[in-house]
């Protein structure tokens, strides 16, 4: 690599990758993979197509059978729509559903549930200094009754 080429990479990778955990930053991989097709005179941003078969998947008919039953397993509905039980994981994830006491349920929480939570929360907190004072309150009786 010569001293332009090595100056060219490292500013791409400065331009591109201000903060290495920034939001949008790209990984150095991806620098030196863009900086070897520039480099072959490849200035095209657009994705190469791709080899294989294209991917479909019908999640109209992946949410009909949920329908019908949401206490079908992954692998169950890989069967009916004969593909991947990981598929069908990675498309339940996308529609915002969960598997919650063997049902598929929608992930998003109700206010209910939310108020639920925070009173939890709430008295847990409660629980938790009540029983640290009870500690203090009771190392101070000791320490009175050595003295005495």
């Amino acid at each position: 690599m010569s001293i332009f080429d090595t100056s060219f990479f490292l500013l791409l990778i400065k331009v591109l990758r201000p903060q290495k955990h920034e939001e949008g930053a790209i990984a150095e991989r991806t620098a030196r993979d863009w900086y070897a097709k520039f480099k072959n005179g490849n200035f095209d941003l657009k994705d190469a197509p791709r080899s294989g078969r294209p991917v479909e998947f019908d999640e109209e008919r992946l949410n009909q059978l949920l329908h019908e039953n949401s206490r079908q397993t992954a692998r169950e509905l890989a069967g009916k729509m004969e593909c991947s039980h990981t598929a069908i994981e990675k498309h339940l994830h996308s529609l915002g559903k969960v598997q919650k006491c063997g049902a598929w349920v929608p992930h998003a929480l109700s206010d209910n549930n939310k108020n639920q939570r925070a009173t939890i929360s709430v008295g847990c907190q409660n629980f938790h200094l009540i029983k640290s004072k009870k500690k203090e309150v009771s190392k101070m009786l000791i320490f009175q009754q050595k003295l005495t």
